[in-house]
């Protein structure tokens, strides 16, 4: 009889499982676009920045003689894989979220955020380019393809470029909502629209 309870109770939660929806591949207690908050997303990107600066920084500063080179000489000094850090902060740290950052900071009227993450994408890709040479852009980012073509460097410029040349409404509008607060003084606010004018004269 206790076999028999046993082998009931067994059925039974095989056929629970079955029967249970396991297609769930979103965490729920992660942070996806639909939940994020702009302003912690925003922090995360200037973290993520601020750490990949630092290390382009240092790089350079090494290659430039500024800092002490552990080489000595050049061949000796870098492998591959002195760059994995570079290279993922940059795309995991930095391009992921201001790819999710800047669209949702424009639907909310948030410009300051979106201007902000603009400057960052743009430089985190040029910088890219400065060390790399040939980097994934046009198919980066895109999370079912594990091995993105890398476009020429002078077609990530050209995009930032482009990109810039787009936005620049955008980009004007936080310093046009600082411009508008009563707590700066004319003169500033005056060189604040000869500075704005003078940029779109010259974009």
């Amino acid at each position: 009889m206790n076999k028999f309870k046993k082998i009931l109770l067994a059925f039974t939660m095989m056929w629970a499982v079955m029967a249970c929806d396991l297609d769930k591949l979103d965490n729920p207690n992660s942070v996806s676009p639909a939940n994020s908050d702009v302003d912690y997303v925003l922090n995360q990107v200037q973290l993520s920045f601020a750490g990949l600066f630092f290390g382009m920084s240092d790089y350079g500063m090494q290659m430039t003689r500024l800092q002490h080179f552990y080489g000595p000489t050049y061949e000796a000094g870098f492998s591959a894989q002195s760059f994995d850090g570079f290279w993922s902060t940059a795309y995991s740290g930095v391009l992921i979220n201001t790819k999710t950052l800047i669209p949702a900071a424009e639907a909310n009227s948030q410009f300051v955020h979106a201007g902000i993450a603009q400057v960052i994408e743009a430089y985190t890709l040029m910088s890219l380019v400065d060390y790399f040479g040939d980097v994934p852009y046009s198919e980066a980012l895109d999370a079912n393809n594990f091995n993105p073509v890398a476009d020429d460097g002078a077609d990530v410029y050209a995009a930032q470029w482009s990109n810039w040349m787009r936005r620049w409404p955008t980009l004007q509008r936080p310093h046009l909502q600082i411009l508008k607060m009563t707590s700066i003084t004319p003169e500033t606010r005056r060189v604040g629209l000869h500075l704005l004018k003078h940029l779109s004269s010259v974009l």
